[in-house]
């Protein structure tokens, strides 16, 4: 299994000029599948805010997991670069939330 490398990005979706509250893109590479890569991808859909930032820093957490896998004797590291994945997902969700709060305010 291999993830898309490169940034994963997040944000609330707009459509026709309008922020959609609770309805978000999540995108890797060129934002979409590339046939001759075979990398890259583009999601959007309704979901939660703590949804869309678990998705969105999936790639992070993947590749902390693989490197904790593959030799368990660096926990101390694992430990420090974990704790930075998880503050990255929280900084994520805080931000989408005030995108998707600014969004419902504009649609009413």
């Amino acid at each position: 299994m291999k993830p898309t490398k490169g940034r994963w990005s997040v944000s609330v979706k707009e459509i026709e000029n309008n922020l959609m509250p609770s309805y978000f893109e999540i995108s890797s590479g060129d934002g979409f599948y590339n046939l001759t890569s075979e990398k890259g991808f583009g999601i959007t859909g309704y979901m939660a805010p703590d949804d869309a930032a678990l998705i969105g820093n999936a790639k992070a957490m993947y590749d902390i997991l693989n490197r904790f896998a593959k030799n368990t004797s660096e926990y101390r590291d694992f430990e420090a670069e974990s704790q930075g994945v998880l503050n990255k997902i929280e900084k994520t969700f805080q931000r989408l939330e005030k995108e998707n709060a600014k969004a419902k305010k504009a649609n009413k």
